[in-house]
């Protein structure tokens, strides 16, 4: 059993360091794939605005 507890907190840690690093949301890729959502074909630019977002952030701190 705690083999397993290493292995989810590993693909969680991984998870939330691609969300906050590069703005990578698992969750929505994969809701994508699961649902065939129109709206979400295309994140591509809602992605390149939450990096610069973050660039913008850290130029000014």
């Amino acid at each position: 059993m705690p083999i397993l507890t290493v292995v989810l907190v590993g693909v969680l840690v991984v998870a939330a360091v691609l969300e906050s690093v590069f703005a990578v949301c698992l969750g929505c890729i994969a809701y994508r794939f699961l649902w065939e959502c129109d709206d979400c074909d295309d994140i591509s630019e809602r992605l390149r605005a939450a990096m610069q977002t973050k660039l913008d952030a850290a130029a000014t701190s």
